[in-house]
């Protein structure tokens, strides 16, 4: 049963595996023979020894009548054994392929699901928020705003703008006369000025906005990390920017 069994890990069934055992003790035999010796039934053997012929397991000798001989153990293990690492190999190749297909797909999840919006209540948590995005800061920072100063987010808008950060400012007409004006101008700041719009925001990178709502009781941030948003919002941004 366990000769079989270790057959059976190559490829045979049950008859497949006592004709060939069969075979391999009686030496070359015709089909009869092989029945009586192997217990498969004759109405199947000679299916059977054409499934080991195809598998190379048994060679046919032409005659009257046929007769049948076992292929060396040795060569058939060994034949078996590179169809094996043959058939590991190409598993290996389409995992690995089946890896990164998947892999990418899950990246794509992760960078949809990316996306976050988060509530900030409260002006002083806002400003806190601010300042990290300030030092965060690459390429381009685009805001409309009123032009207070608190000295820890202006000094972060004066190291983003020497890190070289483009800094471009939005603000409202009654503010030109404010002194505040030019101490942003002084730190590089390029400033316009704007019709009130009750939407204050910024874009940050291109790819992350803040939106500020001012209420009697409330002040309430939305920071917005989606690319898509923050580059329309740009866009909207550059039309204020070119008509001012």
């Amino acid at each position: 049963m366990e000769l079989k069994a270790d057959l059976g890990r190559c490829g045979l069934n049950s008859y497949e595996s006592a004709a060939y055992v069969a075979l391999v003790r009686n030496g070359m035999c015709t089909a009869h023979v092989l029945s009586k010796e192997s217990g498969v039934p004759y109405g199947k053997i000679y299916p059977v020894l054409a499934s080991l012929e195809n598998k190379g397991f048994v060679k046919l000798f032409a005659g009257m009548p046929k007769r049948f001989m076992a292929v060396e153990p040795k060569i058939v293990v060994g034949q078996t054994i590179a169809a094996k690492e043959k058939e590991l190999s190409a598993f290996k190749q389409q995992a690995h392929q089946l890896v990164k297909t998947l892999g990418a797909f899950a990246e794509r999840k992760q960078d949809e699901t990316a996306d976050t919006i988060r509530v900030i209540e409260g002006y002083k948590n806002y400003l806190n928020l601010s300042i990290a995005l300030h030092q965060q800061a690459r390429q381009e920072w685009l805001s409309i705003t009123e032009l207070t100063i608190h000295k820890e987010h202006f000094d972060a808008t004066k190291a983003c703008i020497k890190r070289g950060v483009s800094v471009r400012l939005l603000t409202y007409k009654e503010e030109q006369q404010k002194k505040n004006i030019d101490l942003w101008r002084k730190i590089g700041a390029k400033i316009k000025f704007v019709e009130y719009t009750p939407a204050q925001f910024s874009i940050i990178d291109g790819k992350q906005v803040t939106i500020r709502i001012t209420g009697e009781e409330k002040y309430i941030a939305l920071w917005i990390q989606n690319q898509s948003l923050a580059q329309s919002m740009k866009n909207y941004f550059g039309i204020l920017w070119e008509k001012s």
